[in-house]
């Protein structure tokens, strides 16, 4: 970063930092979003079966 400013080192710094904490809180979403998913394909999994016990 030469050839910036005090300032402005300290703002790209803080701009840095606000990225990772974005980026952190996108991957915890996602993984809450990856466990909702496959919670909810177990449920579809457990229901087929039972609809295929119901049907025989």
């Amino acid at each position: 970063m030469s050839g910036l400013s005090q300032p402005q080192r300290a703002a790209v710094e803080a701009a840095e930092a606000e990225i990772a904490r974005i980026i952190t809180a996108l991957c915890a979403e996602h993984d809450l979003l990856v466990e909702s998913v496959e919670a909810r394909a177990d449920t579809i999994e457990i229901v087929a079966f039972n609809v295929r016990e119901i049907g025989e």
